[in-house]
């Protein structure tokens, strides 16, 4: 399905689902492939943010995954302190999820 798609932001979307069901299968590698292709797909349609979308699903795996909480909160603090999310529009800034991400990591 995913090679019909020819809008950008609806194949990184599809991508991303794709990513969801690798991890779900628990390929964390896979995961994180397609996930950085639907990052790569949404920054070449516009989008802001992909660094630091990138470590918020990373450091949910590492928490939820891997158990490695304190890596979760390293990753998250990195990512802020370099792509800061006042600095993203309402639109692109992934609030939810990094909250979500902070409180996995404890």
């Amino acid at each position: 399905m995913e090679p019909t798609i020819t809008e950008p932001t609806v194949r990184a979307t599809a991508i991303s689902l794709e990513a969801d069901v690798a991890r779900l299968h628990g390929k964390l590698r896979e995961a994180k492939r397609q996930t950085d292709r639907s990052i790569a797909l949404r920054a070449q349609a516009g989008a802001r943010g992909g660094p630091l979308n990138s470590a918020v699903v990373e450091a949910i795996d590492a928490a939820w995954f891997l158990g490695d909480s304190a890596r979760a909160a390293r990753l998250l603090d990195d990512a802020m302190a370099r792509d800061p999310i006042d600095k993203l529009s309402m639109t692109e800034a992934p609030y939810v999820e990094t909250v979500s991400a902070y409180a996995i990591a404890g």
